[in-house]
């Protein structure tokens, strides 16, 4: 019985020992970390809070520029005022409603410091229906004191739309008047960091939803320009609910282009089915975004058997896989329509151009919350073509590659080798177009709807060989196609491919990397067989996503 007391009482004080070891190795590490910082963080004022304080109590002040001064980043827009009429009334009656109140304690995420903050502004999501009350109310009025029908009413029996415009901004005023019903308070965390020998906050997008009143939530913090592109958008459709039935307003939705992670898309609105006809449903629950387009796709469409279909459609997409058997190919074919052109965009791995990383397309996919996607042009590990990422000029060699272009408007603009030479060109071209990124690989298959393969030699994809093909494809405004043509010995060169697409009235064709690297993606899954049956890690994929802010 001794021994075995003794054993335990050996082993207590060995747990004891580690316990002891591990604490203190806790606390070196806390001491270590708190020697990296410029000053101590005691309880009460200090230089951390002050900065807070001082960044809220000049917003409240209009003192924008003393405002800044306390931020890393800046202007963020908050100054501004939308153009919008009804937009500048509900942002200037938000703006005189911030009040703010710091909590006690610090908190720590890497090398910043944190510090919970209750945010008080104006939410004004709920505000369509007192808004469509108020407007019917005023519209009963001016019929009971109507002379004439047609001192209130158009031609076609509905109200006069200047009317219901007038007494739509009356409403608001009104509301904004008296916006009590609308206070709310937004807990967040704000971070801060140590940079020119002074505590400052770093703006994210916890901090401009709240000072938006919700608002503006989906992006990173944004330029000024895109901030109040944001709000109006968010007034735009709150405007469009609340005058459901009495005047058409559509709803709009954009990305703002330093979005990197787009809004995740609604997983309820992804279908899968074997029989095209069973499309016929969510082609009608899309008839507004796709009117005036010409879809490739039919429910009368002759798919390859027992081969699912798949889609994505909700207010701002519309996106529908399927695969068809043409001249002894496999062709998986992807047609997406998007309600604005910023839902198409490029990625590249960690959203760097100087990364050195490579994914597997699928998770990039995820990464950006994409809709469907396609491998790129494997820009990071070649040497050759023009790459432009996020406006900057990256690369410039505008001799060996034909180059596609994707600027603001979400169209496809082609320059052949050796159109642009010198960087100046270059950037001119950038400027003068809009231009967004750019893919280099190529060749250009089809402009104007004619096949404008070169006849010479080109560098890269093995045009005469036969390969797995990856091609991008613009039908028209705001209208994709994209395309994976798996591999047939003897069958799949580019000519062919080409052929196929020029046949089918596809006006606009680009080549891109394809081989293992051709990856068509949707919903996070592989759409097309790829290359030995596993995917190939890459750098780069382009891609399209949906606009509704998460949580509607």
């Amino acid at each position: 019985m001794k021994k075995s007391a003794d054993a335990v009482r050996l082993v207590l004080a060995a747990l004891f020992l580690l316990a002891a070891a591990a604490a203190a190795a806790g606390m070196a590490s806390l001491a270590a970390r708190a020697e990296t910082l410029p000053i101590s963080i005691p309880a009460g004022e200090n230089e951390p809070v002050r900065a807070i304080d001082g960044f809220f109590t000049a917003l409240k002040a209009g003192d924008f520029d003393g405002a800044y001064s306390y931020v890393t980043d800046g202007p963020l827009g908050l100054e501004g005022v939308p153009e919008d009429d009804n937009s500048a009334l509900l942002w200037l009656a938000q703006r005189d409603a911030w009040d703010y109140e710091i909590s006690d304690g610090y908190g720590m995420e890497g090398s910043r410091l944190t510090r919970r903050v209750s945010v008080t502004g104006l939410d004004f999501s709920t505000a369509a229906p007192v808004i469509n009350a108020r407007v019917q109310a005023m519209l009963a009025q001016d019929t009971e004191d109507a002379v004439f029908a047609a001192d209130v009413l158009s031609e076609d029996g509905s109200y006069d739309p200047a009317l219901v415009m007038a007494h739509l901004h009356t409403a608001l005023e009104e509301l904004t008047a008296s916006p009590e019903a609308y206070r709310r308070r937004w807990e967040l965390t704000v971070r801060l960091t140590y940079a020119d020998g002074a505590w400052k906050l770093v703006p994210d997008p916890e901090l401009i939803s709240a000072l938006t009143g919700g608002a503006v939530r989906t992006a990173e913090a944004r330029s000024g320009d895109e901030l109040l592109a944001g709000y109006e958008m968010f007034v735009n459709n709150l405007v469009s609910t609340a005058l459901e039935g009495l005047a058409v307003i559509p709803k709009v939705y954009w990305l703002a282009e330093d979005t990197v992670v787009a809004p995740r898309p609604d997983a309820g609105l992804y279908g899968e089915s074997l029989d095209p006809a069973d499309t016929a449903e969510v082609l009608e629950r899309s008839a507004a975004l796709l009117e005036g387009k010409h879809l490739l796709w039919t429910p009368e469409t002759q798919t390859k058997d027992n081969r699912y279909i798949r889609w994505y459609a909700d207010e701002t997409i519309f996106a529908i896989c399927w695969k068809q058997v043409i001249s002894r190919m496999t062709v998986n074919f992807c047609e997406i329509v998007v309600g604005h052109p910023s839902q198409f965009r490029r990625y590249i791995a960690d959203n760097s151009y100087e990364s050195a990383h490579r994914y597997y397309p699928t998770q990039m996919a995820e990464t950006v919350n994409a809709v469907v996607a396609l491998s790129g042009d494997f820009v990071k590990f070649r040497n050759a073509g023009i790459v432009v990422y996020q406006r900057e000029l990256c690369r410039a060699d505008g001799k060996t590659l034909d180059t596609c272009f994707v600027n603001a408007a979400g169209d496809l603009l082609f320059v052949h080798r050796g159109e642009l030479e010198t960087e100046e060109e270059m950037r001119q071209y950038i400027e003068d177009n809009d231009v967004l990124f750019s893919l280099a690989f190529g060749p250009i298959m089809i402009e104007n709807g004619e096949n404008v393969l070169p006849t010479s030699r080109y560098p890269v994809g093995q045009p005469d060989n036969f390969y797995t093909r990856c091609v991008l494809c613009q039908m028209e405004e705001g209208h994709y196609l994209l395309v994976t043509v798996n591999l047939v010995p003897n069958t799949t060169t580019l000519a062919r491919v080409t052929n196929i697409l020029v046949d089918l009235g596809v006006p606009t064709a680009y080549s891109l990397d394809g081989g293992q690297t051709a990856s068509l993606i949707i919903n996070g899954r592989l759409f097309n067989a790829v290359d030995y049956g596993q995917e190939r890690t890459m750098s780069d994929i382009i891609y399209f996503a949906t606009a509704i802010p998460e949580g509607g």
